[in-house]
């Protein structure tokens, strides 16, 4: 291990357990991220920190960069967040973070004008730094402080190879879209989650394991339909994300983008995020 990639492990493990170097280098990321935006502003560390194809949800998917650079230079309010649980994969070039952030007014009074959780996808560059792909998050009650808590590495599973012509993550995310509307959203999150699934809806804050989403998605009766457009998976094949258009019937009918991220289960793919963007 080098000199550089013990620091940021030995970093990331004094709020929590040790983690892998690639997943301590981008921890530390997300933590220089956030400092740059409560020091030097929102509109900076963005740009700093984003790739040139990063996308947004506004909810339509649009580039990011651009979206950034309409943003005035000193907005009204200071954004700070926290990395609290993430996961990177087996090559070391695709992971993601999420945990809550804390919008303040800059008056000079501190207010809170907002909190909720953040979800970042984050990519490995030729020159090996961390920039983020996408980035998209849900508005819920304050969760507590956001600092100091122990980062936690989301559960590791046993090392399967990809099988020679598996199906691809778009097909998984398809069919899942498939069983939701056939079977219902309890079933098909049953059955294609884990213990350490987590849902992201505006108004709560993350919703982990299947007894939480069991009781969360049981509580409504209103059928979704989803479609996905794009998805990218790591090099290794057991990290990936997809992301689509999705619509609840009744009324209001609501419509907007899903993002998604699946994991390599015992060789086969599992949900391990699941974040609505709602629109209209």
């Amino acid at each position: 291990m080098t000199r550089v990639a013990f620091a940021l492990a030995l970093g990331a493990a004094i709020l929590g357990q040790q983690l892998p170097p690639d997943l301590a280098s981008l921890v530390e990321t997300e933590r220089a991220f956030a400092k740059m935006s409560v020091d030097k502003g929102r509109r900076d560390a963005f740009l700093a920190f984003f790739s040139d194809d990063a996308i947004f949800f506004t909810p339509d998917p649009v580039n990011a960069r651009r979206q950034i650079q309409t943003w005035p230079q000193a907005a009204p309010f200071r954004l700070d967040w926290e990395p609290h649980f993430g996961d990177i994969a087996r090559a070391g070039d695709l992971g993601y973070t999420t945990g809550p952030f804390i919008r303040t007014s800059v008056a000079g009074d501190g207010k809170v004008l907002g909190t909720g959780w953040y979800f970042t996808v984050w990519k490995r560059q030729p020159d090996h730094t961390w920039k983020v792909a996408i980035d998209a998050g849900i508005l819920s009650p304050s969760s507590g402080p956001l600092r100091p808590v122990p980062f936690t590495a989301a559960p590791e599973d046993e090392a399967v190879p990809a099988r020679e012509g598996a199906t691809s993550l778009l097909d998984v995310d398809r069919t899942f879209c498939k069983a939701i509307a056939s079977a219902g959203l309890v079933s098909a999150f049953l059955t294609a989650g884990t213990d350490a699934t987590r849902v992201y809806r505006d108004g709560a804050t993350p919703i982990a394991g299947a007894a939480a989403i069991r009781a969360y998605f049981a509580s409504g009766s209103r059928r979704m339909a989803c479609e996905p457009a794009r998805y990218e998976t790591s090099r290794s094949a057991d990290l990936g994300y997809t992301y689509g258009k999705y619509s609840l019937e009744g009324s209001p009918r609501q419509s907007g983008y899903y993002l998604r991220v699946w994991k390599q289960r015992a060789g086969q793919w599992k949900l391990a995020i699941d974040l609505i963007v709602a629109g209209s």
